[in-house]
């Protein structure tokens, strides 16, 4: 049995952010990739959704080391800021022109 990682934030009650390791266990190993379940659900033998990953994908859910797992939670978070922060301009240009549009309509009347 293999173990996965995967890092995911999440906020608490008390508005703090806290970065969390989700380890996973392969159930079936395949030419192509694994066939992966989260760890408490394979201790407990709660039953869980396997998830599938590829061996060879750049891009996936969960990693064999937590050093690859940090790597790809680190670009999936500047990936979310560079959206984010895209949106944030585009709102304050729109909130400018719309601005600019109330005043020439005050104006005309």
């Amino acid at each position: 049995m293999m173990k996965f990682y995967r890092y995911e934030e999440s906020v608490f009650t008390d508005e703090r952010v806290k970065v969390l390791e989700k380890i996973f266990i392969s159930i079936k190993e395949t030419v192509h990739g694994y066939w992966i379940v989260r760890e408490f659900n394979y201790r407990t033998l709660i039953p869980s959704k396997p998830r599938w990953i590829s061996k060879t994908s750049r891009k996936r859910y969960a990693y064999p080391t937590k050093k690859e797992a940090l790597v790809s939670f680190l670009a999936r978070k500047k990936m979310q800021l560079f959206i984010l922060e895209t949106r944030i301009l585009r709102a304050s240009e729109a909130k400018a022109i719309a601005n600019v549009m109330l005043e020439q309509l005050n104006e005309a009347s």
